[in-house]
């Protein structure tokens, strides 16, 4: 895009023919344009669409006469990319898709902490995108095309295209600490009723549930969810563990469970019925997620150990991922209420 100024006196009306436009203060750009005001200037602005010269005449009338200037630019040699869009990005690529009138583009991405774009030249795009392969997982990366036009220039898109790689998987033996505020890298939050996620319901993504904090019991950072209320069951996800380095794969934790927002006990031992944690093992990567795979403590005599029995104090729970050697697992810690009645904190370390 080009601006000029051509100084005009006296009372006219300017008009003047697409792609060029006209303003009489740089700014609102129109067709047409009446200047009242002496020694006013006429901003002439070009936006460039073809291929070749572009041109019009700027025809000026007033006080009985008419002026006409001639006025050429040339346009662009193809049109800029658009419609910018990320698709099927996993830990380590990402297919970039683009709308563009040409057959060969240059495309510039960079890591988010980067100061220098990576430049490929000379590629294509068919419907199925340009897959770009070889970045780090849990990267956030920004990229742009540009067209690569039969002159030898090139025109690059207005836009920025953003994505964020996925986790890679861990390898046992894992640890994790956790801090005072923060969701760990490639951990996640979900919320929903376990059944129905047995069932094949879908899990919610959610920011609320589990927290963390260093207060009460442990004396360290960990995990801690507030059991109370009728719509509380929330889920805690690990990232994807690969078991295969173990030969008798153990999880083991920290848990305990205090009245709300203290280290005292829970002052119901024999109430909340409804109140449940389960720790969950995933083989498909969090896809699905199978009661029978589940451990359970809970009030209500079906489960594995007794809720109001884990002691305030903590006690360290072991549990056996020998059925789960040799693959690559997710654990949820999951907590449940769906009744009003007894309001206690879960704690949990890793």
């Amino acid at each position: 895009m080009t601006v000029n100024r051509i100084n005009v006196t006296g009372d006219i009306t300017a008009t003047v023919g697409a792609p060029f436009e006209i303003s009489s203060d740089g700014s609102g750009y129109t067709l047409s344009v009446s200047l009242s005001s002496t020694d006013e200037n006429l901003y002439v602005r070009y936006t460039p669409v073809l291929v070749g010269v572009d041109s019009s005449v700027l025809i000026l009338t007033g006080s009985g006469a008419t002026a006409s200037v001639i006025l050429a630019g040339n346009a662009i040699a193809c049109a800029a990319p658009t419609g910018l869009t990320t698709a099927a990005v996993t830990s380590t690529s990402a297919t970039l898709l683009w709308n563009g009138s040409t057959d060969d583009y240059y495309l510039y991405y960079k890591a988010a902490s980067d100061t220098g774009w990576t430049e490929i030249q000379n590629i294509s795009i068919d419907t199925n995108g340009y897959i770009l392969t070889g970045l780090n997982p849990s990267t956030t990366y920004s990229w742009y095309v540009a067209a690569l036009c039969n002159d030898g220039s090139t025109n690059s898109s207005t836009t920025t295209g953003t994505f964020t790689t996925g986790c890679s998987s861990f390898t046992a033996p894992f640890t994790q600490e956790f801090d005072a505020s923060s969701l760990p890298q490639c951990w996640e939050r979900y919320s929903g009723l376990a059944s129905d996620v047995f069932a094949g319901g879908a899990l919610s993504s959610t920011t609320s549930g589990w927290g963390f904090n260093n207060t009460h019991v442990f004396g360290a950072h960990h995990a801690r969810i507030n059991i109370y209320g009728t719509s509380c069951y929330k889920w805690l996800v690990t990232p994807s563990i690969d078991l295969s380095a173990l030969t008798n794969p153990v999880l083991t934790f920290e848990l305990a469970l205090t009245t709300w927002n203290t280290s005292a006990a829970i002052t119901d031992p024999n109430g909340q019925p409804d109140d449940k944690f389960m720790v969950i093992v995933s083989t498909d990567d969090g896809a699905t997620w199978s009661a029978a795979n589940a451990t359970v403590w809970s009030n209500d005599g079906n489960g594995d150990y007794s809720y109001n029995q884990i002691p305030n104090t903590g006690e360290e729970i072991s549990i056996s991922l020998a059925d789960y050697a040799n693959q690559t697992v997710r654990i949820a810690f999951y907590g449940e209420s769906t009744l009003s009645n007894g309001d206690n904190d879960l704690h949990s370390t890793m």
